[in-house]
């Protein structure tokens, strides 16, 4: 068993309290994937070294209310008993936290990874499309103000007939959608502080129109980036908000100029 430990353990209110800091960090490593622990102090006491009577002292630390603590769940309590008959056995009161919280520079790390691979995706799919069209003597590959052509398929930027909300909106069907893509929208929402949010998120956009996953993924990488002031994402993004309809924009705006960028290279 592993579990994630993060500097602001020693940054609290447990600041200074190493064996209550010890006996926290052995029962995270040992508790179960629901954040039980079911061990005695004993068990405790004899495999971190502490002697029995101040494990029990940081236990009865653990189990009481903290004002000082960040969490007010159970008053600021880190330990919870699970039985009134039997004086051991606990659960960890916010267990779920600490397995889903993520180092904030290890997720945009990980985000910036998926962004170059998926990059490198497209770059990869606008060679093979535009070698395709030379060797068939079609024109190549050309990104207009109002289109975008990409072979036998082609594509409106801006169309004259709709509503300029619904333009705003459109998607660059040519953009091809790929396990990878899925895969890396996945990844991202699995790995995220909040991934119930973040999933019904994703479900929400599907079901309201936005069904490219480069642009879900857009939209859910600027939720991650701003959660902290967004408190009701679905709101924030509703599919006639100005939110959505900028950040699917200016994603489809992004791969347009790639696009032309790397066509310029290949015609130099």
């Amino acid at each position: 068993m592993f579990a994630k430990v993060f500097a602001s353990l020693w940054q609290g209110s447990m600041v200074g309290r190493s064996d209550m800091q010890l006996v926290f960090i052995y029962m995270l490593a040992n508790c179960d994937a629901k954040g039980v622990f079911d061990q005695t102090p004993e068990v405790v006491a004899a495999l971190t070294g502490i002697p029995i009577e101040r494990v029990e002292v940081a236990i009865k630390q653990l189990e009481s209310p903290d004002p000082r603590s960040r969490t007010a769940t159970d008053d600021g309590r880190r330990l919870v008993l699970l039985d009134d008959h039997r004086d051991w056995g606990w659960r960890i009161v916010n267990y779920a936290e600490y397995r889903n919280s993520r180092d904030e520079e290890q997720r945009r790390e990980q985000n910036r990874e998926a962004t170059r691979r998926w990059r490198d995706k497209k770059d990869d799919t606008v060679d093979m499309l535009t070698v395709s069209n030379v060797s068939h003597g079609e024109p190549p590959v050309s990104i207009g103000e109002h289109r975008v052509s990409i072979g036998e398929h082609s594509v409106s930027m801006v169309s004259h007939g709709e509503p300029k909300q619904k333009q705003k909106q459109k998607q660059i069907e040519s953009e091809p959608a790929g396990s990878t893509l899925f895969a890396e929208l996945e990844t991202v929402v699995a790995t995220c502080q909040d991934p119930a949010t973040a999933t019904r998120l994703v479900k929400y956009l599907r079901d309201t129109g936005t069904t490219h996953p480069g642009c879900i993924l857009a939209v859910v990488n600027h939720w991650l980036a701003n959660r902290h002031k967004i408190d009701k994402p679905l709101a924030y993004y509703d599919r006639n908000g100005p939110a959505r309809s900028a950040i699917v924009m200016q994603h489809n705006m992004a791969i347009a100029e790639q696009r032309q960028e790397r066509i310029k290279r290949m015609r130099a």
